[in-house]
């Protein structure tokens, strides 16, 4: 007779996973902020709360006409980009100065440029294959920070009020 899972096997049968990016050339007091997060996500790995995690460290935003857009690492950040997009729009949910496309001037050449800007932190949680939510992001009136994210998988998911992680299988994601 098989043994009765433990609750660390439950947690890890969900399969959760947690992708932090991460700014390279984060505005100053950010970097502490960002330590404070690889911690807590490391944390959570041990405590069996998420299955893996991984950190991508990107600049401040990629121009989708670039050469840079072009190479396989472009176009991973794009497809990247294009997967949040998808889930905010699903989930009425949106990235308030981040991921969105915008016209830069540079300061070197004067040349006008579509910029998609990225945030100082992102977190996008996973279960399986299927995106959960995308942090920092608005919806409903609120704002769930990469923090409210990583708390609410430290708590049970019947207590969970952040995050309506069943949105995304309830028709609207």
């Amino acid at each position: 007779m098989a043994a009765e899972p433990t609750e660390t096997m439950r947690k890890y049968e969900r399969n959760c996973t947690a992708e932090l990016f991460v700014r390279s050339l984060a505005p100053t007091g950010a970097h502490p902020q960002q330590e404070r997060v690889l911690d807590r996500i490391e944390a959570l790995q041990q405590e069996g709360q998420i299955a893996s995690a991984s950190v991508t460290v990107w600049g401040n935003g990629i121009a989708p006409e670039s050469a840079t857009a072009r190479t396989e690492t472009g176009q991973v950040i794009l497809e990247t980009v294009a997967e949040f997009t998808r889930w905010a729009s699903r989930n009425d949910r949106s990235f308030p100065s981040a991921f969105d496309e915008r016209e830069r001037t540079s300061m070197i050449d004067g040349d006008h440029r579509t910029m998609i800007p990225f945030p100082t932190m992102c977190l996008a949680i996973r279960d399986g294959d299927e995106l959960q939510c995308v942090a920092p992001c608005s919806g409903d009136g609120l704002t769930h920070s990469v923090h409210d994210c990583l708390n609410e998988l430290g708590v049970d998911e019947q207590e969970s009020s952040v995050h309506d992680w069943e949105s995304g299988r309830n028709g609207r994601g």
